[in-house]
């Protein structure tokens, strides 16, 4: 038997390099026809079986664990934003129109067939990881400029959430001094170059606050683009009108109600005709204000 001769440059011994084939690491993504909030609730609760064995008191917790919870989650988030814009620049007339100016790579536009592959190309190199990023998103892709409280209170615990994230990915869970300036340095001061070390109890509340955060935006987006589409077609802006009949308006409607509608977990969201009425009892005062308004101007050439 042969041994080769100690050497320096090997002061760690390795072993042959293995060739990984990343063409085979990839599936057809089973949750492509749900909505966004959907593919999020389906994405999470695949994550939710990292923990939720361990409120077992007779399992003993793994800090670590909570590492990988926070990238799943935060990632998760990332994937239902580009779900919800991608999805919208296909349905909704105006987000559309926004995206028209947007430029894709040489190869995406060659290689792609698919009118949404096209439009996930468009977001291909847009990331979502950040409060920033996710309101600069919102106001080039969606038209969404101003942010009502709850929303911006959200986004801000979203980006709190980030900065742990930051630290899984690019530090192993240690805290940085820029983290702790981001997250309040007077707070986070002693603590940094410490390990992300949280109980399960942590780690369900991290996930219980995504999964708010998530609903919170799926909601707010759709009642900022649905509201647009009465003033819009209004002043044919759009080249549809609302007739404000159930019956003549549902196909339309349910295209947007079933793009952001929950139909998965605990709390599913409420029948569509419901939720049409809504709706349309909000905008009744304004639409019989532009009509009479129409009818003034007619009377007056």
């Amino acid at each position: 038997m042969t041994v080769d001769p100690v050497t320096y440059r090997s002061i760690a011994p390795v072993q042959a390099l293995p060739k990984v084939d990343t063409s085979s690491l990839f599936s057809e993504n089973v949750h492509a026809a749900l909505s966004p909030v959907d593919q999020f609730i389906a994405n999470t609760t695949a994550i939710n079986l990292v923990f939720v064995p361990y409120n077992d008191p007779n399992k003993g917790w793994k800090t670590e664990l909570g590492t990988l919870v926070v990238l799943g989650y935060v990632s998760a988030v990332e994937s239902f934003m580009r779900a919800m814009i991608a999805g919208l620049i296909e349905i909704d007339e105006q987000s559309r129109r926004l995206a028209g100016p947007k430029s894709v790579t040489f190869a995406a536009a060659t290689h792609t067939n698919s009118g949404r592959l096209l439009t996930e190309a468009l977001l291909e190199n847009i990331s979502f990881s950040t409060k920033g990023e996710l309101e600069k998103a919102l106001r080039e892709f969606l038209g969404i400029e101003k942010l009502p409280a709850d929303i911006g209170q959200a986004l801000d615990e979203f980006r709190k959430l980030c900065e742990l994230r930051h630290c899984c990915v690019h530090r192993f869970g240690k805290l940085g001094s820029q983290n702790a300036m981001r997250l309040g340095y007077e707070a986070h001061e002693a603590i940094i170059e410490h390990s992300f070390s949280p109980a399960i109890s942590d780690v369900e509340a991290i996930a219980d606050a995504l999964q708010i955060i998530v609903k919170t935006l799926n909601n707010f987006i759709f009642s900022a683009i649905i509201d647009r589409t009465v003033l819009a077609s209004l002043e044919k802006r759009i080249s549809w009108n609302w007739s404000w009949n159930y019956s003549a308006d549902k196909k339309r409607f349910l295209k947007y109600y079933n793009f952001f509608s929950a139909r998965d977990g605990a709390l599913k969201s409420p029948d569509a005709k419901e939720i049409y009425d809504s709706f349309r009892a909000k905008h009744r005062v304004m639409v019989l204000g532009w009509a009479k308004k129409g009818m003034m101007i007619a009377s007056h050439p």
